[in-house]
């Protein structure tokens, strides 16, 4: 299982599947065409992909998330999470 994952020099990166790992932080700040993402069964406790502008699809269930940053702009996003009243949900401007 993976601890760790660099992904900061993937700028290109249109999907991501990272799941059923023991990953406990996830920096995607530098994959600004990033499409998908599935980072489930993870340990994050919180995620930011409000620079990944063009995220259509998010699946983060079953993390131990707290908080979850997406971007005001994002449209058609679909996005999981478990237990989604203990996650606090905010939207960034990029």
């Amino acid at each position: 299982d993976l601890t760790s994952l660099d992904v900061r020099k993937c700028i290109n990166l249109t999907e991501l599947d990272c799941k059923h790992n023991e990953l406990t932080s996830l920096d995607v700040s530098k994959c600004i065409n990033l499409s998908e993402l599935f980072c489930d069964h993870n340990e994050l406790t919180s995620l930011d992909v409000s620079k990944c502008i063009n995220l259509t699809w998010l699946d983060c269930t079953y993390n131990p998330l707290t908080i979850l940053y997406l971007n005001a702009k994002h449209k058609n996003i679909y996005y999981q999470i478990y237990h989604p009243e203990g996650v606090n949900i905010e939207y960034l401007d990029s």
